[in-house]
């Protein structure tokens, strides 16, 4: 069957063109941050010591550093998306077909078990500090430290899935911490390390040679290029909290499938510490394996430090990898909240109403979901339709044979 691809044509290519669309956007991007400026001089105002100017000193002088940044890479991104050939994507795809394992972890109460968080506060206690008093660089080296002997049961059973493989695992953030803020937040509340650190010390404990997923829903929604959030602080760039993770398996799964696509077998291991998720996602992915590529095996696993993880059935896939899956994971937001417009051009505070919606729970909730998905796919691929993913550019119908990425490529 032919399928449907944005057409390379459309897009400006001279400089005249690139610096024409370019303003509008990071007109945008300014008008962003300076929101994002004021909320944190109210913030100022309210919270932390010393007096007023010094406090208002101190978030703007944090604020603007973080604006300069947030600009930076919005131009790189900007420029990315109107010279380059994958506006979507930052990673080169490897035509390898070993067989690939990916390991998507969640952080409270499974990597960040309970006796890791109970080891953090025997040594803050030991050290004489109280909750908030204890000094974030003594915090730190606490907490990087309990992670490993804590998490030994995990570890083990990683390693034993790995026996069998060659290639290099891939780890991913399973947790909704999708974003820095939403991270610290935890990290305060919980006391534990920041997962965007205790990822990578995690994966080097088992192995020495690894691969970090780096993409969050965070870059998805707020438009920056994968790896923005996950490397840099950037206040402001937040995204939808959904309760039941089915936009972050989804958005993981054909990301490392589109990276990957003569792959033989990518077996994708997810780790959780609530049942009602899992069950969810079984139930899902069950009635609907065309979410998946054909390529993928799902494995959902309970883990909450406590015990050995355990294994619910191996899901595989029917489906075809979605190369546009950024665009895809913002349908799903869509159909499953109903918003009037796009989730970068609400306010914080209006942001705030969006935050954590189901996805699979109900049943009845994720039937209706996957069904108006399924019904937009087919609108969108019958020749000269207007359906999915065709709402920013005009497209063109090529045959699947001549398909070789985002882009139509013929085969030479």
């Amino acid at each position: 069957m032919p399928i449907e691809l944005t057409s390379p044509a459309i897009r400006p290519r001279t400089q005249a063109q690139i610096w024409c669309h370019y303003p509008k956007q990071l007109y945008s991007s300014v008008c962003f941050k300076i929101r994002g400026l004021s909320y944190a001089l109210e913030d100022a105002l309210r919270e932390g010591e010393g007096s007023l100017t010094q406090r208002i000193y101190q978030y703007s002088k944090q604020q603007l550093s973080n604006s300069y940044t947030h600009l930076y890479y919005s131009t790189k991104n900007l420029y990315r998306y109107y010279t380059m050939e994958d506006p979507v994507s930052s990673f080169a795809i490897d035509n390898e077909t070993e067989e690939r394992c990916v390991f998507s972890i969640d952080a409270d109460n499974c990597l960040f078990s309970e006796a890791y968080m109970f080891a953090n506060h025997k040594a803050r206690i030991d050290k004489g500090y109280g909750y908030y008093t204890w000094p974030k660089e003594l915090r730190s080296k606490a907490q990087q430290e309990n992670m490993i002997p804590t998490s030994e049961k995990l570890r083990k059973h990683i390693a034993k899935i790995l026996q069998n493989h060659r290639s290099k695992p891939i780890f991913s953030v399973g947790s909704n911490r999708q974003s820095q803020g939403i991270d610290q937040t935890n990290s305060d509340e919980h006391q534990t390390a920041s997962i965007f650190t205790a990822l990578p010390q995690f994966a080097e404990s088992i192995t020495k040679d690894y691969v970090i997923n780096k993409l969050l829903l965070s870059d998805i929604f707020n438009n920056v290029v994968e790896g923005t959030n996950f490397d840099y602080f950037l206040s402001g760039l937040e995204c939808p909290f959904d309760k039941d993770k089915l936009l972050l398996i989804y958005a993981q799964v054909h990301r490392i499938a589109s990276q990957y696509p003569n792959s033989k077998k990518i077996h994708f291991h997810f780790y959780d510490d609530q049942m009602e998720i899992l069950k969810g996602l079984e139930s899902f992915f069950m009635d609907y394996p065309s979410f998946l590529p054909k390529n993928v095996s799902l494995n959902l696993h309970f883990y909450d430090g406590t015990a050995m993880p355990s294994n619910f059935k191996q899901i595989d896939g029917v489906g075809k990898v979605d190369r546009q899956y950024i665009a895809s994971v913002k349908e799903l937001w869509k159909i499953a909240v109903n918003p009037k417009k796009d989730w970068h051009c609400y306010t914080h505070k209006q942001q705030e109403e969006f935050k954590g919606f189901s996805t699979t729970t109900p049943h009845n909730q994720g039937k209706k979901l996957a069904e108006q998905f399924l019904a937009n796919r087919k609108i969108k691929n019958k020749p000269g339709s207007h359906g999915l993913f065709s709402c920013r550019k005009k497209t063109t119908v090529l045959p699947e044979c001549e398909v070789e990425t985002y882009y139509a490529r013929k085969k030479m």
